[in-house]
């Protein structure tokens, strides 16, 4: 008869069972190949018009024929842009919000840089421990895939309106703090991972899959700093030129860094192979 102690000794002798809940073979959302289920893309067309985007007023001569205000980076900058709706305001909107939330989680980003812990689990056993391992990395997959859903083309549809119609401004607002809320997950994630009591053995393990998260909030980062840089390009441009056309592609890669993903599993081996 197998014990659930026998079990997880073989757990933790084999570290092949818990790089399988990595590769899929687990059902759910799971990290696959050091990378979460997929990249993601925004995919953003603009023409005069109504062609794309919200619909704009008729070709102005002159001085006011001018580009959009930049994305907002202040609450009252943002509250301007909600208000006068000038040309492309859903994506300056959505930027502004996402820029301001990151803005606001910046000494949540300082705490996890520098390795802050928080109450955590306690997991007094190895068993324990190393079963806690591939649930946590589960959990880390479902946060991650979120991404996928509330930047699928359509969600951004929906918040970002058809083609040719305005978009809906509580839906980017929503939206923009349900991905803030993916960022913020993943380094409430690392914290959690850093701040479980574990034996002695396992603690440099569960420092080591903490990093799993740096990553994907790096890359979540980069995403909005992208955005902004994309979207401010839009006060250079006159839209209401009639033979203006405008394409952007923001791709967000979500992969967890393979030197974490490697010396994470040379730990797993070096610790766990030896006997308990």
């Amino acid at each position: 008869m197998v014990t659930e102690r026998d079990a997880g000794r073989e757990r933790a002798l084999n570290p092949s069972s818990v790089r399988n809940d990595f590769s899929g073979s687990a059902t759910g959302p799971v990290l696959q190949a050091g990378q979460f289920n997929g990249p993601v893309t925004l995919n953003i067309y603009y023409a005069e018009g109504g062609d794309g985007g919200s619909p704009q007023r008729e070709a102005q001569p002159g001085p006011e024929r001018s580009g959009a205000p930049r994305v907002p980076q202040t609450s009252e900058e943002l509250s301007d842009i909600l208000g006068d709706r000038p040309p492309m305001w859903e994506y300056l909107s959505w930027a502004g919000h996402l820029c301001l939330g990151v803005q606001s989680l910046e000494t949540k980003r300082l705490d996890q840089g520098v390795g802050s812990q928080g109450r955590g689990h306690y997991l007094p056993s190895v068993e324990e421990a190393v079963a806690y391992i591939p649930d946590a990395f589960g959990w880390l997959g479902q946060i991650g895939e979120s991404i996928m859903y509330w930047l699928a083309p359509e969600m951004q549809e929906k918040m970002f309106g058809p083609s040719g119609e305005p978009g809906d401004a509580v839906l980017i607002e929503h939206n923009a703090k349900r991905l803030l809320g993916v960022y913020d997950g993943f380094m409430d994630w690392a914290i959690d991972m850093r701040s479980c009591k574990v034996p002695a053995k396992l603690a440099r393990l569960f420092q080591l899959a903490a990093s799993y998260a740096d990553r994907p909030a790096l890359d979540f980062r980069n995403f909005v700093d992208s955005a902004v840089e994309q979207f401010d390009r839009f006060s250079t441009m006159d839209l209401h030129d009639p033979e203006l056309r405008i394409e952007i592609t923001l791709n967000f890669p979500i992969a967890i860094d393979p030197e974490a993903e490697r010396a994470f599993h040379e730990e797993y081996d070096r610790v766990l192979k030896r006997s308990w």
